[in-house]
């Protein structure tokens, strides 16, 4: 129920947005994916997220929240929760400044929570009517508890994004952003994204996407890697 609960929140809050954005702009899309299978094991995986969009032309702004849950034969095998917003500013027609805020929940993982703040500089490298291409870097700070530990301090981010157009109807995108503890590189986490996807009509397309969330140094107990392949249907607003 406690699941239901947080999914229905979700779809409460794309509700929400999608009334908001006739007055202020903003675009976006909610997500939706399920699998079920049944036999030799039950699994049940759930996804849901909140993706939006601003951009006046010298400001973009970008903000999302997810979660997935899954079981296996009545154990949970994902239960994660992740939110993230960025603010960008043109400084030429190449290059931009601005701040991310990212968070993270994964009780798989033992990851309690994970804050990270970053000022960033970025250039796109490609930008035109099918094709982009930007990177981006800069200083930060971050907060985390692993199974009850609790760190903190500076990280220096690495981002890069990229969108290509197929045709009118197909878009793949991709996505990485990676942070490292100035104190011990070592520590390094990331996440990457790799999704393709169709439009089956002008508000409703089928989406299929990779996840990859890596933390090079985890809780004791838990992987490195956490691999997710999620398909679904998107509405857009």
């Amino acid at each position: 129920m406690k699941k239901i609960t947080s999914l229905l929140g979700l779809g409460i809050i794309a509700t929400s947005a999608h009334a908001a954005t006739l007055a202020d702009g903003w675009a976006g899309s909610a997500d939706f994916g399920l699998t079920l299978t049944s036999g030799n094991s039950d699994t049940t995986l759930i996804s849901a997220g909140l993706n939006l969009a601003k951009d006046t032309g010298s400001i973009q702004q970008l903000a999302g929240l997810a979660y997935t849950f899954g079981e296996t034969s009545g154990d949970t095998t994902n239960d994660v929760l992740s939110a993230f917003y960025t603010w960008n500013k043109l400084a030429t027609e190449t290059t931009y400044y601005g701040f991310r805020f990212e968070g993270l929940r994964d009780d798989i993982a033992l990851i309690d929570y994970r804050l990270q703040a970053t000022a960033l500089y970025g250039v796109h490298l490609v930008k035109n009517d099918t094709t982009t291409f930007s990177i981006e870097a800069g200083p930060g700070y971050s907060f985390q508890s692993l199974d009850g530990v609790d760190t903190d301090g500076v990280h220096v981010y690495l981002g890069q994004r990229a969108t290509h157009k197929f045709s009118e109807n197909t878009l793949i995108s991709q996505s990485l952003a990676a942070y490292a503890p100035v104190e011990d590189f070592d520590a390094y986490n990331f996440v990457f994204t790799l999704a393709v996807e169709t439009m089956m009509s002008d508000t409703l397309s089928l989406r299929v996407a990779i996840e990859d969330t890596y933390t090079n140094a985890p809780a004791a107990g838990a992987k490195e890697n956490d691999l997710k392949l999620i398909s679904g249907v998107s509405y857009k607003f």
